[in-house]
């Protein structure tokens, strides 16, 4: 019987290789940790839940806080906490796009 995995393992292996590039002092790749939780959380929501997301700001939070309101009960304390966790990243990343991390 094979499972078939919600994220991708090659995805990991960028994050790993843009890690060790931080240790050993060498350029870092071209794949920064931001297209890994881009593709994290696009592989996460369409994988686990049938749910696409088409981007990272005010819509996309608001349609995430939608389908935890609908999935809470449903799924598991880890999967809450990951939509959650993605309400967040969309936070932060419209902050840091739009240059207004740290007011």
């Amino acid at each position: 019987m094979s499972v078939d995995a919600i994220i991708a393992p090659t995805l990991f292996d960028s994050i790993n290789d843009y890690s060790r590039a931080i240790v050993r002092d060498k350029a870092l790749p071209d794949d920064p940790p931001l297209t890994f939780c881009d593709n994290f959380y696009l592989q996460f929501f369409q994988n686990r839940l049938g749910h696409e997301i088409t981007g990272y700001g005010k819509q996309s939070k608001e349609s995430a806080v939608r389908l935890r309101d609908e999935v809470t009960g449903k799924e598991s304390q880890v999967v809450l906490l990951l939509i959650t966790s993605f309400e967040r990243y969309c936070e932060v990343r419209y902050d840091v796009f739009s240059e207004t991390y740290g007011g």
